[in-house]
């Protein structure tokens, strides 16, 4: 019997793209920079491909080194804030969705980012009240098999299911541990088993 729900949060729930264009965008303006917001987020997909713990000084050190200067601590923190402040959800009825689900279901999340962060963007579009705790890049990287020991705490693998939108972090290895999974891929029209296109649908499923 499923126990508790483990959202991911970027892509999954907020639209994580367009709300780190509009972060750089501002950061960019309020720092008169030389560079896109697009080239900002690229840089931090390499960031993820090469190092993806998001130890701050690990990125401060990325940064520095990628573009020959020395990068303050300070203007990361600024960066975070922004991003902070920078909410949109990917499907409008998920409020509903999440108030349907947590009258069943313990909702959790588990992120590849900073819980602080996460939170207040939860906060900002009024859901974060539906999920007893966020688990961050602090408390593992996905798909570190310690990240979802934690996000499923005294719960076996086979009371939880999980839901996100890559195969790889969020998928795969909690497949492998018997965990129930739901693969988010709005991208695709024809739904394959244990995969959806539409947030609404875990109202059928759960």
């Amino acid at each position: 019997m499923i126990k508790r729900i483990i959202f991911d949060i970027d892509n999954t729930i907020l639209d994580t793209y367009k709300d780190c264009i509009n972060t750089y965008n501002e950061y960019i303006s309020h720092n008169k920079l030389k560079i896109t917001a697009q080239e900002i987020y690229d840089m931090f997909e390499d960031y993820e491909l090469s190092k993806g713990n998001y130890l701050k000084e690990d990125l401060i050190s990325f940064i520095s080194k990628k573009y020959n200067t020395d990068y303050e601590e300070e203007k990361l923190e600024e960066l975070l804030k922004l991003y902070s402040e920078h909410s949109t959800l990917i499907n409008t009825n998920t409020t509903n969705i999440l108030n349907h689900l947590s009258k069943k279901y313990d909702i959790v999340a588990l992120t590849n980012w900073y819980k602080d962060i996460q939170y207040k963007r939860l906060e900002k579009v009024g859901i974060s009240k539906y999920f007893k705790k966020i688990y961050g890049i602090e408390d593992g990287h996905k798909p570190d098999i310690n990240a979802f020991k934690n996000a499923i705490e005294n719960n076996s693998y086979n009371e939880c299911v999980i839901i996100g939108d890559s195969l790889k972090s969020d998928i795969e290895v909690p497949r492998k541990l018997g965990m129930k999974t739901i693969y988010f891929n709005k991208n695709c029209k024809e739904n394959k088993e244990e995969e959806i296109n539409d947030l609404n649908e875990l109202l059928n499923l759960l």
